[in-house]
């Protein structure tokens, strides 16, 4: 075990001014994976520096470039873009600006504006659009929380964690039903899931991870907002990873204690209870639906029963895959309409733009990557034509996105020089190497 005179130093050496910036946060990471495995006094020399880390121009760029790609594009009440700072000693000189206001504790944040944004269930999504500086801020603070609190997590909790995403909780669930006869599935999900987190209740919890008053500070002045959204801010960067610590304090860690036999798997605010009775599942739900009540949650009511007998013939859609088993006991994962439906309507209303294409092809890619296990070649044919439908009824089957690399997160392209937007059979070839890339890894092949 690393002494504490040994941390300090590995602590000192994550600022250090040499290498890319990209590094920075891999030495970060390092650095919380110690201070996970080290003591309390391993925390307290954490906390000591965790503010620093925060401000650092490197981390603020990082956070810059990440929200860049993978963000929402539309401003903030302040109207400034991304675009507004095109090369990279403008990028850097902006981190620079927000250091130097957090260090000096004058940081502060800006207005936000609310849209409704329809949910695939039907119904309206409150969602903020903050400045973005306050979104790179709250990036950069997540990115030195983010690798200290997820240690903490279960097993069993996917939804917004690093290297974790909706069908490896799919999977993991038809592992375990397969092996232990547990087909008896519950879902559920918490009505208004952000709005309903006391911001107080959050800090005290981020406060028992890292003690640090300037930061502390700094975090309140994003959560303690008076406005007419209530709860967590549904758009800030920030607000998956308190939704994840609340649920986990509050219900994970009780359901680990009280019912250790019972599955439960949660994606965010989706959970999935898996039993071998209906009767036990009727209690499981019982139990989930107090423990949500005791931490100010609120199960969502349906008017059809959220208990499905797979044995028996029923399907269950959950995170936007419906499932089944076959008649020869195996199990059967496609695309829920609903999610199908959501795509197509994306694709047709995206409004156009200098990046409409690359906007486009970064939809289709990620809803095919979420939808990886439920590929089946007659299946998939049919929605990938509709898909190319969709694109060619807008004219752009001829256009060629910008062409992603490994650094994108897209190795597949970078091995194709030419990729056309309406190239189904490129389409399909993406989703079976996704299909036995994610097999793979889960060792299901």
């Amino acid at each position: 075990m690393i002494s504490n005179t040994q941390f300090e130093k590995l602590l000192k050496n994550v600022c250090r001014h040499s290498g890319p910036y990209e590094d920075f946060g891999i030495r970060l990471h390092n650095a919380c994976s110690i201070a996970f495995q080290m003591d309390s006094a391993g925390r307290e020399l954490f906390a000591k520096y965790a503010f620093g880390f925060v401000f650092d121009e490197r981390n603020l760029r990082i956070a810059m470039d990440h929200l860049k790609k993978n963000g929402g594009h539309a401003p903030g009440p302040d109207k400034i873009t991304y675009s507004e700072f095109p090369t990279n000693e403008e990028r850097f000189a902006e981190c620079r600006e927000y250091r130097d206001s957090i260090k000096a504790q004058s940081y502060t944040p800006g207005n936000y504006r609310t849209v409704e944004v329809p949910k695939a269930s039907g119904g309206f999504r409150t969602i903020t659009l903050m400045n973005i500086c306050d979104r790179i801020v709250l990036r950069g603070i997540k990115q030195v929380l983010e690798p200290l609190i997820d240690f903490e997590f279960q097993e069993n909790s996917y939804g917004f964690r690093p290297k974790r995403n909706r069908q490896h909780m799919v999977a993991k669930a038809c592992e375990i039903a397969l092996k232990s006869e547990r087909h008896f599935w519950v879902k559920a999900d918490i009505k208004e899931a952000f709005p309903s987190v006391p911001p107080n209740a959050v800090l005290a919890l981020i406060r028992q991870q890292v003690d640090s008053q300037p930061l502390m500070e700094l975090i309140s002045k994003f959560l303690e907002r008076k406005g007419r959204v209530k709860g967590l801010l549904q758009g800030s960067p920030l607000s998956p990873l308190c939704l994840n610590l609340y649920l986990h304090d509050r219900i994970d860690r009780l359901w680990e204690k009280k019912h250790s036999k019972i599955p439960m798997l949660r994606y965010a605010d989706d959970f999935l209870i898996l039993t071998k009775t209906k009767a036990e599942a009727t209690r499981a739900l019982k139990s989930l639906s107090f423990s949500a009540g005791k931490a100010g949650l609120q199960i969502k009511s349906t008017q059809r029963s959220p208990i499905r007998d797979l044995a028996h013939g029923e399907r269950i859609t959950t995170l936007g895959m419906n499932c089944g088993l076959t008649e020869d006991g195996k199990f059967e994962i496609r695309p829920s309409k609903q999610s199908f439906t959501k795509l197509l309507t994306q694709i047709e209303i995206l409004e156009k733009g200098d990046d409409t294409v690359n906007r486009i092809f970064m939809k289709i890619k990620g809803w095919i990557s979420q939808q990886s296990l439920a590929y089946n070649e007659s299946i998939s044919t049919k929605i990938i034509s509709k898909i190319i439908d969709k694109i060619e009824k807008r004219q752009l089957q001829n256009e060629f996105p910008q062409q992603f690399g490994e650094d994108d997160g897209f190795e597949f392209c970078d091995h194709h020089n030419f990729w056309e937007l309406g190239d189904s059979d490129r389409w399909h070839e993406y989703w079976i190497e996704q299909n036995q890339r994610i097999k793979m890894h889960l060792d299901l092949v």
